[in-house]
């Protein structure tokens, strides 16, 4: 017996190795089955003690393997030494571990032993929906932690094929198949039936499949309407500074800094830019209509007839420091066109969470007060939707925008306090599953990340992260199209719970019955 928990508590262990790879976006035929040393650890467990134990060492041991960046993000967030990155990284630990302990109590409580002809199909299923729930209940209600929100969905956001299918779905599909994948993979190798195999192998080359044809066709009708799409796009110089985080803007290197973006936006004039994208913040200071850094920049660039989207912040409450986060649309003369103002601030670092606000490490401190509007910013190009950093985590920020008659995507965003992590390449491959499931071009510019284009299709020649100031200058090509997701954000999440609550009163009201005459039949069998 010792023997034989020991073995399950190795393969729990291990289990942590496949998710930790998901995770931090290694591209391996396992983030289909991401789950499966889990559900195959759970296939034997009786106890909900044991449930929760089991759950909260996979939780633990995988929070630690993946929260690490926190510490140095948190210390050169703070500038308050390591201290309190490793007290966060401890709080989030232990709180992922609950979860994860949590998670496991209800695997047990859900999937029901050889009450079912087809047991496996029905509890992959059951199982599947639960966790779409779970992932739905991350990106509707606890959207504030965006950078550590952990959804099952995204490592496959790699695979161009299948991500097709999000133009329908949405991600959550991607959810449910990983755990359906996962779960009868665990219960065909426990039951040791082998011959049943091929049906995950199946799944996954119908699901590759349907997403090729998706893809196929929708690059034939962009190929069909090329002529129309060539009147309508124009060209966007992406300003990409990279600077680092904890660089302070003052007098001595204020200067050289204002030239040198002066600089990168003279060369997007010359190279026949029409618009420009700047990154979160790029600005340092809260917009005034007579700002001095404006009227230069207008002198240099009016002539060329460029429209600038401009990260700064914008005033709510001075005194006591709450601000906007701000893109301003800028056309020649200093006119603005529109301003947006972040509608997700992140939880804890941008807006408190239960009364508490991480001091940031370059000012005095300041709380970002959320924007209301879904509406595009007017550009003389059509409608640009923009997702402020974080926000292109949450899909419902996007499908608003688009509603509201956005006609392609802009997400500026700094990714310098974690530029060296996993979760930049998260935030790319998150953007990327917006601009499919919109079908929409996205332009991108992370400062210390990822910038460029990725195209409506999903495809990704322009994409570049640099170290030093740089400019990518990409061809958009803008459309009114409303996707079937966009239309209907939330059907695949009501279709799950409908699914989910079915299976769950079948088995509480008839399946109980028949487990309880089944044990009782044993019991005597038994005693004889």
């Amino acid at each position: 017996m010792g023997h034989k928990l020991s073995k399950k508590y190795w393969i729990l262990l291990l289990s942590a190795i496949p998710i930790t790879m998901s995770i931090q976006m290694a591209d391996t035929p396992l983030n289909w089955i991401v789950y499966a040393l889990v559900f195959y650890a759970f296939m034997d467990l009786e106890k909900a003690k044991d449930a929760f134990w089991r759950g909260a060492l996979v939780g633990g041991v995988t929070a630690i393997l993946n929260f690490f960046w926190i510490i140095g993000g948190a210390q050169k967030f703070t500038g308050k030494g390591v201290l309190i990155g490793i007290g966060i990284t401890l709080i989030f630990t232990v709180i992922f571990a609950l979860y994860a302990g949590i998670l496991g109590w209800v695997i047990l409580f859900l999937k029901r032993k050889t009450r079912y002809k087809l047991e496996w199909l029905v509890n992959g299923i059951y199982l599947a929906s639960f966790w779409v729930l779970v992932d739905a209940f991350m990106i509707y209600f606890a959207k504030g932690f965006a950078l550590c929100l952990f959804v099952s969905y995204t490592a496959l956001a790699q695979n161009l094929y299948l991500i097709q299918l999000s133009t329908i779905t949405g991600p959550l599909l991607f959810t449910f198949l990983v755990v359906f994948l996962s779960y009868i993979t665990a219960y065909f190798v426990y039951y040791k039936k082998w011959k049943l195999l091929y049906i995950p192998v199946a799944v996954i080359l119908t699901s590759l499949a349907i997403g090729g044809l998706i893809l196929n066709s929708y690059e034939n009708q962009l190929d069909a309407a090329s002529q129309a799409k060539k009147q309508t796009s124009f060209k966007a110089a992406i300003l990409s500074q990279n600077l680092d985080p904890q660089f302070r803007w003052d007098p001595e290197n204020g200067n050289y800094l204002a030239q040198q973006l002066f600089k990168m936006n003279k060369m997007a004039c010359e190279n026949k830019a029409q618009l420009t994208i700047w990154s979160e913040s790029a600005i340092p200071w809260n917009y005034t209509p007579d700002d001095d850094f404006l009227r230069v920049l207008d002198s240099l660039t009016a002539s060329y007839n460029v429209t600038h989207l401009i990260g700064m912040n914008t005033d709510y409450d001075r005194k006591h420091r709450i601000f906007y986060n701000s893109i301003y649309s800028m056309e020649p003369g200093r006119k603005i066109m529109g301003r947006y103002d972040k509608r997700l601030a992140l939880s804890l670092i941008e807006k408190p969470f239960m009364g508490m606000l991480i001091p940031f490490y370059n000012s005095t401190g300041f709380r970002v007060k959320e924007g209301k509007s879904d509406k595009p910013l007017p550009t003389p190009y059509g409608g640009a939707g923009i997702l402020l950093c974080n926000e292109s985590v949450i899909p419902d920020l996007s499908y608003s925008s688009v509603r509201e008659g956005a006609n392609f995507l802009v997400n500026p965003g700094n990714d310098g306090w974690f530029s060296h992590t996993y979760i930049s390449k998260q935030h790319l491959y998150h953007a990327r599953l917006r601009a499919v499931e919109t079908r929409k071009d996205l332009l991108i510019n992370n400062n210390d990340g990822y910038s460029g284009k990725i195209e409506s299709s999903g495809r990704m020649p322009e994409i570049n992260k640099g170290q030093s100031a740089m400019i990518g200058y990409a061809t958009v090509y803008p459309n009114g199209v409303k996707t079937f997701i966009v239309l209907h954000p939330h059907w695949f999440a009501l279709l799950c719970l409908i699914v989910f609550l079915a299976i769950l009163s079948y088995n509480l009201i008839f399946v109980k019955e028949k487990w309880a005459e089944g044990r009782e039949h044993t019991v005597k069998g038994y005693k004889k």
